[in-house]
């Protein structure tokens, strides 16, 4: 798809290079293996001649080392995993947090996991299932039975996640944030 090449190759640039330029990525055609055609243009040249990917740059860092360790099918078997953590999560946020019975989450969790958008953004690389993940991590911390450092801790952690993983969820972690804060004890 459009975007992920350019995730892979800053991802790759990270691991190799220890830098957000892609320039050298782009020139070697570093991302042939898993997108024919060119890139779409979407870095401009810096007056250093380094090239920068619009994109958040966390779900890059994220895939640094699996990219190092096994290329562009460890970054989509990284997400994969991401996929399956966030169903693991969404299923004892569902039983443990809002009480729903095993019998009715378990299969209604399956059903998410295996329909879009989950299943389609679990084999993407994209941040649409960081985010996802990272937005059932705080309200895993955000309906904690009594506010604790650890619950906080894991409400921040998804907040701070979000922005970074793209722009588009600074509202998500901004009413998450607010809740962390106002949330009276249960």
């Amino acid at each position: 798809a459009v975007d992920e090449p350019e995730y892979l190759l800053t991802a790759l640039s990270l691991a190799e290079d220890r830098s957000f330029d892609i320039a050298d990525e782009i020139a070697e055609r570093r991302f042939a293996p898993y997108h024919d055609a060119d890139l779409p243009v979407q870095t401009s040249v810096r007056p250093d001649g380094s090239r920068i990917s619009p994109h958040d740059p966390l779900l890059p860092l994220l895939l640094a080392v699996p990219v190092a360790l096994g290329g562009w099918l460890a970054a989509k078997l990284t997400v994969a995993a991401l996929a399956g953590m966030l169903a693991a999560l969404l299923l004892w946020v569902a039983v443990r947090r809002f009480a729903v019975p095993l019998r009715l989450a378990a299969p209604g969790v399956a059903v998410a996991a295996c329909t879009a958008p989950l299943a389609v953004y679990g084999q993407q690389v994209y941040p649409e299932l960081p985010a996802a993940l990272a937005t059932t991590v705080a309200v895993a911390g955000l309906t904690a039975p009594r506010r604790s450092a650890g619950s906080l801790a894991t409400v921040a952690g998804g907040v701070v996640a979000l922005p970074w993983l793209s722009v588009k969820y600074v509202p998500v972690a901004a009413a998450l944030a607010v809740l962390g804060l106002v949330r009276p004890h249960r």
